[in-house]
C-alpha cells in the first residue's frame, strides 16, 4: 500500500509539473498577444496618420488646381 501510495505521490507531482509549466506557457502566449495587440494598435495609428495627411495633401491640391483654372478662365476673360 505505501508503494502504491509514492507512485501515485510522484504522478502526482510530475502531474503538478506539467500544468505548472502549462501554465507558463499560456502566459507568455498571453503576454505575446498583449503585445501583438499593442504593435498592431500603433500600426492602425500610424496608418490612421498617413491617410489624415494624405487627405489634407489632396484638398490643398484640390483648391490649388481649382485656383488655378479660376485665373485661366479669368485670363482667358480679360
Amino acid at each position: 500500500m505505501l508503494d502504491e501510495y509514492d507512485i501515485i505521490a510522484t504522478f502526482n507531482t510530475e502531474l503538478a509539473d506539467l500544468n505548472a509549466n502549462a501554465l507558463r506557457k499560456t502566459e507568455l502566449g498571453y503576454d505575446s498577444l498583449q503585445q501583438a495587440g499593442q504593435l498592431q494598435q500603433q500600426l492602425s495609428d500610424y496608418y490612421r496618420e498617413l491617410l489624415k495627411e494624405e487627405r489634407q495633401g489632396r484638398f490643398i491640391d484640390g483648391l490649388m488646381y481649382k485656383a488655378l483654372i479660376g485665373l485661366g478662365v479669368i485670363g482667358a476673360a480679360l
